[in-house]
């Protein structure tokens, strides 16, 4: 893992809850998809083995390619906290 915010090849896994947005077209695909609410964090640690995560990140994800649009923490908790 690494700190570098602006990289396109983060590990993202969905959050909990099933939080999507209205259908768009993907800048980078151009597919009519729902991004999808997801979660990566930053650490250190053996890659592979563990990481110790000190950082979450959240974004919007494309399902089908690595585009994402970064959200702030605060804004994902708030939405999480609608879901369930």
């Amino acid at each position: 893992m690494s700190v570098y915010v602006d990289r396109q090849n983060w590990d993202w896994k969905a959050a909990p809850g099933n939080v999507k947005r209205k259908p768009q077209a993907c800048p980078r695909c151009n597919n009519q998809v729902q991004y999808f609410l997801a979660y990566d964090g930053d650490g250190w640690g053996f890659p592979g083995i563990w990481t110790f995560k000190m950082k979450q990140h959240y974004a919007f994800k494309c399902p089908i390619c690595p585009n994402f649009e970064p959200l702030a923490k605060e804004e994902a908790k708030l939405l999480l906290q609608r879901s369930t």
